[in-house]
């Protein structure tokens, strides 16, 4: 019998990035009290060339190097964090920090507590028969939406019903289905399985 359950890869992943973006932020910013989070993908060359000039110097630093970085600019403290053990996967920007001294020991801490949260987003927010983001997240993004004053949008509904009455192929269905669904779509993003073989694009 084939297992049902999503192993994945312990490394974090630019995919896991994009999917917990929202939690990820949230988080970020209650820690170090910015105002303002984004993130770069070590091989995404459009986001960073919109960058200011400074910033982009320090996100190429901290990709080269590893090692966090913290700035002064006009409205208090910048940071930038990578993300992701070995090579950066991803570097965050933290903008608009209270005014204090950043040790070395400081940000890599902080370094350290978002890797150590990510990984444990990851296994919270993700629906085990698929790897998805699952329904917590989807509850997650919905809120965020409406207290953004967000009050329009489209939501796809897509239910795959298994053709048997085995669990297993039944499993190995929804499976296939959703990885199908991932390979449209994206596995990152606004693709969430809900269970039951049912599907959410937002």
């Amino acid at each position: 019998m084939a297992f049902p359950l999503v192993m994945r890869d312990s490394q974090i992943t630019l995919e896991d990035v994009e999917r917990l973006a929202l939690p990820l932020a949230e988080l970020a910013k209650t820690r170090t009290g910015c105002d303002d989070f984004r993130w770069v993908g070590a091989d995404d060359e459009a986001a960073l060339t919109v960058l200011p000039e400074t910033w982009q110097k320090a996100v190429s630093a901290v990709m080269a190097s590893g090692e966090p970085q913290a700035g002064a600019e006009a409205g208090g403290v910048r940071l930038f964090l990578p993300i992701g053990s070995g090579p950066p996967v991803a570097v965050a920007i933290l903008a608009g920090c209270a005014s204090r001294r950043w040790s070395a020991e400081a940000l890599r801490e902080e370094v350290d507590a978002l890797a150590l949260h990510l990984a444990a987003f990851r296994e919270y927010y993700a629906e085990p028969l698929t790897g998805m983001a699952n329904t917590l997240l989807f509850q997650r993004q919905l809120r965020h939406l409406l207290a953004q004053g967000q009050r329009r949008g489209v939501l796809v509904l897509l239910e795959l019903y298994p053709p048997s009455r085995d669990a297993e192929r039944a499993w190995a269905y929804v499976q296939k289905g959703g990885s199908y669904l991932a390979s449209l779509f994206g596995a990152t993003g606004n693709l969430f399985h809900l269970g039951s073989g049912i599907f959410a694009l937002l």
